[in-house]
């Protein structure tokens, strides 16, 4: 048939083409696997070329600062969650048990991955 199809990027799972009823955009290529796929292209060839594509080292490196990023916001998340649950006096005193961080500490930490994306996006 066409082009080989790579593993899918995030499960390594088989991909399959899939055809839909749509004379205009009927090509996808989806995971056997995760189910994940492309959006419906009009020609197979895009499709596969969209499924091939992978992400560049750079940005590779965007997307593990992004994801670093969106955990150390989770985690904030959590500490002023938990912050909510005592008294200001034992906040200020570090008696809370849970808290092992500082939301100082993590602004600190969320500025220092936003400078590292930020260079990275200027280079």
């Amino acid at each position: 048939m066409a082009e080989e199809l790579k593993p899918c990027p995030f499960c390594g799972g088989k991909a399959n083409y899939a055809e839909d009823d749509n004379r205009f955009f009927p090509y996808r290529i989806v995971c056997s696997k995760c189910r994940i796929g492309t959006q419906f292209e009009a020609k197979l060839g895009i499709a596969i070329d969209a499924w091939n594509t992978r992400a560049t080292e750079a940005n590779a490196k965007l997307i593990e600062a992004t994801q670093e990023f969106y955990t150390l916001i989770k985690q904030a998340v959590k500490v002023i969650h938990t912050l909510k649950l005592y008294s200001n006096d034992e906040v200020r005193n570090n008696r809370h048990p849970v808290v092992s961080k500082t939301l100082g500490d993590f602004l600190t930490e969320a500025n220092q991955i936003l400078a590292q994306i930020d260079g990275e996006q200027e280079a």
